[in-house]
C-alpha cells in the first residue's frame, strides 16, 4: 500500500506545487527526473522492507525458539515481496506522470488485483 499511495502522488505533488518547473530548468531530462524520483522512492521502499523483514524474522525466531535459522523459501519470498513492491512503485510513478493522483492509485490497484 505504501508503494501505491506514495508512488502515485510522487510526481503529482511536483505539478501541484510547481516545483517541477524549477527542477526541469536545470540541465536534466524528463526521463532523468522521473528515474531519480523512482530510485529515491525505491531506496525508501527497500529501507522499509528491510526493517519489516528484520522485525518479522525477530518475531519468528522468538516464537520458534530455535534462533535465526532462515529457510531458503522464506528468504526467497521476502526478496520477491521487495520486487513486487518495486514493480508496484514503478507502475504508480508511471501512471502519475500523465494522470491525477487518485486515478493513478486506482489504476495501480487495478493492475495489482489483475496480477494477483
Amino acid at each position: 500500500m505504501l508503494a501505491i499511495f506514495l508512488g502515485s502522488g510522487l510526481i503529482g505533488r511536483e505539478f501541484e506545487r510547481r516545483t517541477i518547473h524549477v527542477a526541469l530548468s536545470h540541465p536534466i531530462s524528463r526521463g532523468q527526473f522521473v528515474m531519480g524520483k523512482f530510485v529515491g522512492f525505491a531506496g525508501v521502499l527497500a529501507l522499509n522492507w528491510a526493517l519489516l523483514s528484520l522485525a518479522y524474522l525477530a518475531i519468528s525466531a522468538d516464537a520458534r525458539g530455535h534462533g535465526w535459522d532462515v529457510a531458503p523459501t522464506l528468504a526467497c519470498s521476502l526478496g520477491l515481496a521487495l520486487l513486487e513492491s518495486l514493480c508496484l512503485a514503478s507502475m504508480a510513478i508511471c501512471f502519475s506522470t500523465f494522470t491525477t493522483v487518485s486515478l493513478s492509485a486506482m489504476f495501480t490497484i487495478g493492475l495489482y488485483l489483475v496480477g494477483q
